[in-house]
């Protein structure tokens, strides 16, 4: 289907995939087992399998333009040689500095980052908690975060009602989640200087490898 879409419509389609959750997968009747070399097993079949198509200009075996969801090195890695690049989900600042080391310059490296607009910082909290309880439930969220240097503590205190005693750093996650001005106070001496976008041109696309505009 996603070379059927390009083929249509000029390369215009850019496939997202990702291995999902145990809890999204299992009750489903399908077994969450080893999502780094089931996603490279996937790729690599897909970007093998022939396609048939009436515009003799167009490899009949042209890999699928694809971005994958991923978090920490191994899938990163998978990211860097089996598609495009990575869309790394709930990740901090400085996650971005790390996946682009291991992504090397060329591939797409495409963040989501959560930010509130709010100068309240109750409200903000509130508004945090409520966005990311859910994942933080998910081990792939939670083990990245630790990846990036959080604790249990510190997850524990993401998801501890504000007014919960006995938090020591409740505040880290949404300090590191952009709460402006506390933000700066507490990040001014450990700053990340995050590398220059990476710009893709059309023509200078890898060999086989189109990039999507």
């Amino acid at each position: 289907a996603s070379r059927t879409l390009n083929d249509s419509f000029d390369d215009r389609f850019l496939l997202g995939l990702g291995v999902s959750h145990p809890p999204q997968v299992d009750p489903r009747g399908a077994t969450y087992l080893k999502p780094v070399a089931k996603m490279r097993e996937y790729l690599t079949q897909l970007n093998e399998t022939d396609f048939s198509t009436p515009d003799a200009s167009v490899d009949p075996v042209a890999p699928v333009q694809t971005i994958i969801a991923a978090l920490r090195k191994p899938m990163l890695e998978v990211a860097r040689d089996l598609s495009l690049g990575a869309h790394p989900y709930l990740v901090p600042v400085e996650h971005t500095a790390r996946a682009r080391e291991i992504l090397g310059p060329d591939p797409l490296l495409i963040p989501e980052h959560k930010i509130i607009i709010e100068t309240d910082a109750d409200k903000a909290r509130e508004r945090a908690r409520g966005a990311i309880g859910w994942y933080l439930q998910i081990e792939n969220y939670k083990r990245n975060l630790i990846w990036m240097g959080f604790t249990e503590d510190d997850i524990a205190a993401m998801q501890a009602a504000p007014e919960q005693p006995g938090i020591s750093d409740e505040d880290r996650f949404h300090l590191d989640f952009a709460l402006g001005k506390a933000f700066e106070d507490r990040r001014q001496a450990e700053r990340v200087r995050l590398p220059r976008p990476v710009r893709h041109n059309r023509g200078e696309a890898q060999p086989g490898r189109g990039v999507p505009h």
